[in-house]
């Protein structure tokens, strides 16, 4: 499965260590993991980053930036909470982006629930009276990881999102913890770039289901680059046989993992291979597991919610992926080698 959600009602520090360890992360009340994020009608492999916190110095320029944002600013951590004027930083902050947001930082945290069940710190800023920045950090036995961070844009200029992200480190050394989560950044798409400034990072190998350091770190290595390798091999291999075929988005590729219904399909990109008025047979692969798969899908009856529609409407005017949700009717091999699947595929491409 390219994306799992699990909805604990309840997660113990050591729990939380642990799933962090694993390259999962925190949403809402959710936690999950994934291989792939679409972002500006393209596919995307997240890779989970994690410090380092014993020895840990910041550089040359993050001591700037903390030296001048704590000499400015009242700084301050304690237990989270959210109230009309986090909301409000929250609004202006969100206007930065595109595409679906939730309504409210009582939604984006805990899902409209009425308890939480991470242990969440928060860091807020202040200019005077006015709250200007604020992050939400969550706390393990021995890791912390960084969940938000929001500031208004007025203040842009002093890095206020990498600032408390330090703060956060700090109070994770402060704490006696070994560890510090930040998230994910996202190979060839730069939004998220900014995180690699806090430290000799470690990035998690998910094939490998273990760390390593950074400066080993290759794009070769992420799930989509691997993905896009074998389908666009597997497309000239067919063309070679005379079958043409055409790699496909899927953006609702995930939306199985959160309506719990694992039969709709879960790649985010494959090979179409036949398609009728109902039916559609397709290659896709996993690259986890270093395994092809040939099946037959159809429409999927389920409903798609606005936030989906959001997803697809940067491909309205694209002939390029599937705008509806599709689900597996029928598993017509998993194969290893190309030559295998190929052949497979050819011969369902030319029957009637």
């Amino acid at each position: 499965m390219s994306t799992i959600i699990i909805r604990p009602e309840k997660l113990s520090h050591q729990q939380l260590d642990k799933l962090l360890a694993l390259g999962w992360f925190r949403m809402g009340q959710l936690i999950f993991t994934c291989h792939y994020i679409f972002f500006d009608k393209t596919c995307f492999s997240p890779m989970w980053l994690r410090l380092q916190l014993e020895g840990y110095e910041m550089s040359k320029s993050l001591r700037k930036i903390n030296r001048k944002n704590r000499a400015a600013f009242q700084v301050s951590v304690q237990k989270a909470t959210i109230d009309d004027e986090k909301n409000d930083l929250f609004l202006r902050h969100k206007k930065r982006f595109k595409g679906y947001k939730s309504a409210s930082l009582q939604e984006s945290l805990y899902d409209q629930q009425d308890h939480n069940i991470y242990d969440t710190y928060e860091v807020t800023v202040y200019d005077g009276d006015l709250l200007i920045a604020a992050s939400f950090f969550d706390v393990g036995e021995n890791s912390a990881t960084s969940i938000m961070g929001i500031f208004d844009p007025e203040y842009s200029k002093f890095s206020l999102g990498l600032f408390t992200m330090l703060v956060e480190i700090e109070y994770g050394i402060a704490s006696g913890r070994d560890l510090y989560y930040p998230g994910y950044f996202v190979p060839k798409y730069p939004l998220f770039d900014y995180k690699l400034r806090l430290g000799k990072m470690e990035y998690f190998q998910a094939s490998q289901r273990a760390w390593h350091p950074f400066d080993k770190f290759k794009n070769s290595q992420t799930p989509i680059y691997k993905l896009r390798k074998k389908l666009k091999s597997l497309k000239k291999t067919m063309k070679e046989a005379g079958v043409e075929t055409k790699i496909l988005n899927y953006p609702l590729f995930d939306k199985g993992s959160f309506d719990g219904s694992p039969q709709l399909i879960q790649s985010p990109l494959f090979l179409s291979i036949k398609q009728t008025s109902t039916k559609h047979v397709i290659v896709d692969y996993d690259a986890i597991k270093n395994k092809y798969r040939l099946f037959v899908c159809k429409r999927y009856p389920g409903h798609l919610f606005d936030s989906w529609i959001n997803i697809l409407e940067p491909f309205s005017k694209r002939n390029t992926c599937f705008d509806y949700l599709s689900a597996v009717e029928n598993g017509l091999g998993v194969y290893d080698k190309e030559a295998d699947i190929a052949k497979l595929a050819i011969a369902f491409s030319i029957s009637e």
